[in-house]
């Protein structure tokens, strides 16, 4: 029986600082997804500053935030009061196989010099059957975007960046089943970059976009979930 929407309301409270990615979006998405529930053992990869694995943690969720900075890590313990924390590379995880239920990775798959290596540690860690939570800019509209802003060092921040039919191949091919999920990205806080850039009329256009009529392939971020399944048992001879 699927297990009750967790209802995110944290994307509008007071806490709106510290964050590198479009966390009204984020909350959006989280919302979504029927199989989170508080018995789950939680992983998040590259968790920055902690501001989701804070909110995670105060629905009841054990969750290990984890990022290859320790400045982050060590403003989320002090800001945010994370206990379970632990510094280390998203291609090098140092935590035991068939381990975690759920693992979150928001907008740190494209920072991923080696993406193979990346999804096979991923896998490794996830237990059978559990699920893989990734948000990732659609690659021909980042660098587009890139482009536009005069965005310096892209290249060097983002060396792995996917395309819709990219991101399927890629997950294919280590065995994950994968889903897409539309979610509104037309939030404040991608409206907010748009004014450096659009005209207002352009931006009253754009906030009149219907997410649900614009093809999953053409939206600027990827909101996805992998799913690792259970392994088929040996075909067994008669005797």
């Amino acid at each position: 029986m699927p297990e009750k929407r967790l209802k995110m309301t944290e994307a509008n409270s007071s806490s709106r600082h510290e964050s590198f990615s479009d966390f009204e979006a984020t909350m959006e998405f989280i919302s979504q997804l029927d199989f989170l529930g508080k018995g789950k053992k939680i992983l998040e990869i590259g968790s920055g500053k902690g501001r989701l694995a804070y909110v995670l943690k105060s629905k009841g969720f054990y969750i290990l935030a984890s990022d290859i900075r320790y400045d982050f890590l060590h403003y989320a313990k002090t800001r945010y009061k994370l206990a379970k924390t632990l510094q280390f590379s998203g291609e090098n995880i140092p935590l035991r196989s068939n381990h975690f239920d759920v693992i979150i990775s928001i907008d740190v798959l494209e920072h991923m010099p080696n993406l193979d290596k990346h999804l096979s540690e991923i896998k490794r860690v996830l237990k059978n059957g559990g699920y893989f939570i990734i948000q990732t800019p659609n690659k021909p509209f980042n660098i587009f975007w890139n482009i536009i802003s005069k965005s310096k060092n892209w290249r060097k921040w983002h060396p792995s960046l996917c395309s819709y039919f990219e991101i399927i191949k890629l997950l294919r091919r280590h065995n994950l089943e994968v889903k897409f999920y539309k979610i509104n990205e037309f939030t404040q806080y991608t409206l907010s970059k748009a004014k450096k850039l659009i005209t207002p009329l352009g931006i009253r256009i754009l906030s009149q976009i219907k997410p649900r009529y614009v093809p999953i392939y053409l939206y600027p971020t990827f909101y996805v979930v992998a799913k690792k399944g259970c392994p088929k048992p040996a075909f067994r001879h008669k005797e």
